[in-house]
């Protein structure tokens, strides 16, 4: 039923199967059942209309569709983070989340917990999304700046915070201050894409990028 108790071990199937979370399940699987029912009409129609080189069947199963088309399920909103530096140099940041699809009532996420969802330290601050037990257990947040300020491949930190072969659903944005007025930019990612965007106080205009699966790893130093 969710996504992120399939791919951690750790997270009790049983307790997340709520009767709401299943109620909301199979309501989400008719959707998605009569998507599939109308694409397949939809098809059947424009064959139809080849043959009779008409309108009237195809606005007719265009109504048809609109009419029986279910509501879509309820979603959960993408996780936002933000890290902020102000004009000497004190740097803050928080995250806000949505949370986890069919969660358990009563669960508590990464954002509220310290160290996970968000960490800051005079010169480096981080937020993460992501897989909300996952990014607890690892203490994701302060794991990394911890990572990022001693390691010499900045590109393998995400993967330094698991061991081989653990799942692993969870992203970061981290910004660190290199002195001289200068910050460093740095996403990295496990997830389908993760989107980022910054802006400093000598640019023109924001910077956003999508930051692929392909390419998960984002970095660049800015003047602040």
């Amino acid at each position: 039923v969710d996504r992120y108790s399939i791919l951690d071990p750790t997270i009790c199937q049983t307790n997340i199967c709520t009767r709401r979370s299943i109620k909301s399940f199979h309501k989400a699987k008719k959707y998605f059942s009569d998507q599939q029912s109308i694409k397949r009409q939809k098809t059947e129609t424009d064959v139809t209309k080849n043959k009779q080189n008409g309108k009237k069947e195809e606005l007719a199963a265009k109504k048809e569709n609109k009419e029986n088309q279910s509501e879509a399920p309820d979603g959960v909103e993408d996780t936002v983070g933000v890290v902020c530096v102000d004009s000497c140099g004190n740097l803050t940041c928080t995250t806000s989340s949505g949370g986890s699809v069919f969660k358990y009532s009563g669960r508590l996420g990464q954002c509220c917990t310290h160290g996970a969802g968000s960490y800051s330290t005079p010169t480096c601050g981080i937020v993460t999304t992501g897989n909300g037990e996952q990014i607890i257990n690892k203490l994701l947040a302060v794991t990394v700046a911890n990572k990022l300020s001693h390691c010499d491949n900045p590109c393998g930190v995400l993967d330094d915070c698991f061991v081989e072969g653990e799942q692993r659903m969870c992203g970061f944005l981290a910004v660190q201050l290199e002195g001289d007025g200068r910050a460093t930019v740095h996403a990295q990612h496990t997830l389908t894409n993760m989107v980022i965007g910054f802006q400093s106080g000598t640019m023109e205009k924001p910077v956003v990028r999508v930051v692929s699966s392909h390419a998960p790893v984002f970095i660049q130093t800015v003047q602040l």
